[in-house]
């Protein structure tokens, strides 16, 4: 998926979030309120091997809700993106502070420890690949009253009702579904389990105490991992940045997030892969096949036409796939690779019992 596409996606999902949103509060004074403050992507994270979402506490001082509602009413889709160019022109590197120990300063060292980049390079701005590849987000969506609220005056009453109305953002499962991040990073350690989990899926969820100042959350359908620990304010005065880096890098080999961490900077993109590869084709039939045994269910041919082309998979020559002998002609090429090439007789048998014709006959005959 690309970049644009991954953006179409996310305004579809948060324009519903933000219609809900804005007629819940249409009828309140929201005048010195900040506005919600909705996770934004990084233009390189979608062709990143290395899929990572950073996310906060909230934020200090965010744009105001008078200008948020005056965009949200006539194109909900369209406040979804408001703010796109504080990472892609890099705005954060001015939210750092001079000891280093802010949560923009948190992410910079995150960055060039797990890429072996200079620090000094990324703090000036020398490796815009590396500062657009991840997600920004805030597990509370509207800042404390604190902040803008309370010097804007704003009733304790007014605040608690459009914070209320702000937790329909307040959801990992939000972003998970639209850019499936490999790895959350939570810097909030006081944020409820329920931000963390879909207690209507809760078996879909392993989690555990790794120690005092870490704890893992692992969602198996999407393999997601999520790690969460304290604010870096907390983690500056406790250990300093390093020893939490590299207790996380550590945690991500012992979870087997990716096969290996980058070798460097210029290990950050996925390979170029080749839709019309035969391999590929048979690698994600087997992938299918493997599900389907585990699930005692079965797909017909059709239904895999629609997978193929809806992710841009084609025949060697280019073309899309149709309904017709086709598709079961590279069922059955997928069963020869695994049974006469490989010899792997279980990833033949899975795809024979899982793959149908209109009959409900073996697709590979």
């Amino acid at each position: 998926m690309d970049y644009e596409e991954m953006l179409d996606r996310f305004e579809l999902h948060y324009e519903k979030l933000i219609s809900e949103f804005t007629k819940k509060i249409g009828g309140l004074n929201y005048k010195g309120m900040p506005e919600p403050h909705i996770p934004i992507i990084g233009s390189n994270y979608s062709k990143c091997k290395y899929k990572i979402a950073f996310y906060g506490i909230d934020t200090k001082y965010w744009h105001n809700m008078e200008d948020f509602m005056d965009v949200a009413k006539e194109n909900p889709k369209k406040a979804s993106i408001l703010h796109l160019e504080d990472l892609e022109n890099m705005e954060f590197l001015d939210w750092t502070n001079n000891f280093h120990t802010s949560f923009w300063d948190f992410i910079l060292e995150f960055i060039s420890a797990f890429y072996h980049a200079d620090i000094h390079k990324i703090r000036n701005a020398e490796c815009p690949e590396l500062l657009r590849s991840f997600i920004w987000g805030n597990t509370n969506s509207i800042e404390r009253y604190d902040n803008q609220a309370s010097d804007n005056e704003v009733p304790q009453n007014i605040y608690d009702k459009i914070k209320k109305a702000s937790q329909i953002f307040d959801d990992s499962e939000h972003l998970i579904q639209i850019a499936k991040p490999n790895v959350m990073i939570v810097l909030n350690w006081h944020e409820d389990e329920n931000w963390f989990i879909n207690k209507k899926s809760e078996s879909d969820y392993h989690y555990y105490k790794i120690n005092d100042h870490l704890f893992y959350y692992y969602k198996r359908s999407t393999q997601t991992h999520i790690f969460q620990t304290h604010h870096p304010r907390s983690l500056a005065k406790r250990f300093g940045f390093s020893e939490i880096i590299n207790e996380l890098l550590e945690q991500f080999v012992h979870c087997n997030v990716w096969d290996k961490l980058p070798d460097g900077v210029d290990d950050i993109f996925e390979s170029n892969i080749e839709k019309s590869n035969s391999i590929l084709r048979n690698e994600l039939i087997a992938n299918i096949a493997e599900g389907l045994i585990k699930t005692h269910s079965v797909m017909c041919g059709q239904q895999l036409v629609e997978i193929f082309n809806g992710n841009g998979i084609t025949k060697d020559n280019g073309d899309k796939y149709s309904q017709g002998r086709g598709i079961y002609k590279t069922i059955s090429s997928a069963w020869n690779y695994y049974h006469d090439t490989l010899g792997d007789v279980q990833t033949a048998y899975n795809i024979a019992m899982s793959f149908v014709n209109s009959d409900g006959d073996y697709a590979y005959e």
